[in-house]
């Protein structure tokens, strides 16, 4: 079992003169834009560099800084080697080289994952940035799930010695059914702080803010799919935090599925597709003609952006 929570980053054309102001460091990204792009996707793509920045902050500020990759129309720019912690800005310079290198010449969709560690959780972070999503669809995504630290298979632990410690465990310390239904609700109430901590940092750098939507619990039945080499050697074996022993091998005959949705067989990183055929969703490609040399984001993000 594990949660899920999405929080949508709302962008309108009114707001995306805000963000079009790029720090230095993103400028010089700016700097390497081929020339193939037309003047209106130079400004989605600016208006994206910016989103992504103040992402980054807003990660930054509420302790999630540990980037495991970055995609850029669903190519794999970054990936961590696994082993040392990973700042998110690497994602500037992974970036910065694409567009130097030659090998990224506009940009479609960004993509971020972010891990994190907490005492009892385990939270993985998957940004997706769209230019021209499909209309109506919210081109800022970020989906948020959090899994059971206890519950974690351990480096050298085969599967049937996983099976006995969360048989363990559940048997010795998470009690009886009140006493396991309060543990599961401590846990819910630590993942609902973070993802308010998040959100209240996101809507600090963004006018129009965000919205969350619904929350799921989440009963695992098959492993986490990941589209990425790098995601799956991380990720593709979660299902062994999830103590399905809890519903079979411990025959929790009480336990309340009716809370929980079954999972879903689709990959968790495939990331929303650019929608070049809809003109309509035009959240940051107007005609405006504000200049580009002002150093100021306009919005009270506290100095920032320019970090």
């Amino acid at each position: 079992m594990y949660l899920s929570q999405i929080i949508n980053v709302n962008l309108t054309q009114e707001n995306a003169d805000i963000l079009k102001q790029p720090s230095k460091v993103f400028n010089k990204i700016k700097a390497a834009f081929s020339g193939d792009m037309t003047p209106t996707e130079q400004r989605q793509s600016i208006v994206m560099l910016s989103v992504l920045q103040r992402l980054n902050i807003a990660h930054r500020k509420a302790g999630f800084d540990d980037l495991l990759s970055i995609a850029a129309n669903d190519k794999l720019l970054f990936e961590s080697d696994k082993v040392n912690s990973n700042n998110l800005e690497q994602a500037n310079v992974a970036l910065t080289y694409s567009f130097n290198s030659g090998d990224l010449t506009q940009i479609n969709t960004l993509a971020l994952t972010i891990d994190g560690q907490r005492s009892n959780l385990r939270f993985l972070i998957h940004v997706n940035i769209v230019r021209k999503p499909k209309n109506a669809a919210t081109p800022v995504t970020i989906n948020i799930y959090g899994f059971i630290n206890e519950f974690k298979k351990l480096p050298t632990e085969s599967e049937l010695e996983l099976s006995k410690r969360v048989k363990s465990l559940i048997q010795n310390k998470w009690g009886n059914k009140q006493q396991q239904t309060q543990r599961l609700s401590v846990l819910e109430q630590e993942f609902d702080h973070e993802v308010v901590k998040l959100q209240r940092e996101i809507d600090l750098l963004f006018p129009a803010q965000s919205d969350i939507a619904s929350k799921q619990k989440v009963l695992g039945t098959t492993t986490l799919k990941s589209k990425h080499r790098c995601h799956s050697v991380r990720y593709d074996a979660t299902c062994t935090y999830l103590p399905i022993f809890y519903l079979e091998a411990c025959q929790a005959e009480d336990f309340d599925q009716d809370e929980y949705v079954k999972d879903k067989l689709d990959v968790w990183d495939e990331d929303s597709s650019f929608n070049d055929n809809d003109s309509q969703n035009n959240w940051s490609g107007g005609d405006s003609s504000s200049s580009d040399s002002s150093a100021n984001c306009g919005s009270s993000c506290g100095g920032g952006c320019s970090s």
